[in-house]
Parts: C-alpha cells; sequence; structure tokens
C-alpha cells in the first residue's frame, strides 16, 4: 500500500511539472520500473555468464597469472638505461668544474 501511494504522488507530481494526464504518468512510472527490471536482469545474467566462465576456465586462468609472474620475475633482472638522451640534449652541458689556466 505505502509503494502504491508513492507512486500515485509521484504521478501527481509529474502531471504537475509537465502536464500530462494522470493515467500517462503513472504508465510512464510503471514503465521505467519495467524497464529497470529487465536491465538488472540483463546484468544478473551478464555476472551469471562470467561466473560459468571463470568455473570453467579455472585452470587456464591459473596458467596465466603463474605465467604473468614468472614474466615480471624475469624482467626484474633487466637493467635499463632511463636516460636515452644525447649528451646534446641535455640542458646545461657546461662542464661542472672549470679548469683555471695556469701560465708558465
Amino acid at each position: 500500500m505505502d509503494q502504491e501511494k508513492q507512486l500515485e504522488e509521484l504521478a501527481i507530481r509529474i502531471t504537475e511539472h509537465t502536464g500530462v494526464s494522470l493515467e500517462d504518468a503513472s504508465l510512464a512510472i510503471m514503465n521505467v520500473i519495467g524497464a529497470f527490471g529487465e536491465v538488472a536482469k540483463a546484468i544478473a545474467d551478464a555476472f551469471a555468464s562470467i561466473s560459468k566462465f571463470v568455473t570453467e576456465n579455472k585452470e587456464l586462468i591459473h596458467q596465466w597469472q603463474a605465467n604473468e609472474k614468472r614474466k615480471k620475475e624475469v624482467r626484474k633482472g633487466w637493467i635499463l638505461n632511463l636516460d636515452t638522451t644525447k649528451p646534446s640534449q641535455v640542458m646545461m652541458n657546461k662542464p661542472k668544474f672549470i679548469v683555471r689556466k695556469v701560465v708558465y
């Protein structure tokens, strides 16, 4: 009963703001509720299919995870030169220590 009363109040608000009839507003509300139900059902079906896929391919997923872990361990040993700029690309390419000329 409380839910029907809330739906009726919502339909009255819609009629006040838009000027459509009360029956059309009630029908629109019911259509929206039905659409939300269909969306919820589609989401539930999607989760069910994902769950089914995971259970069917559990061994493949474990193999993939182990392979990724192995690749990460191998890549830890790689030494990469992070500074790939040419010396001429450095902003301040001046000598750091100025050598004074010594005259004999």
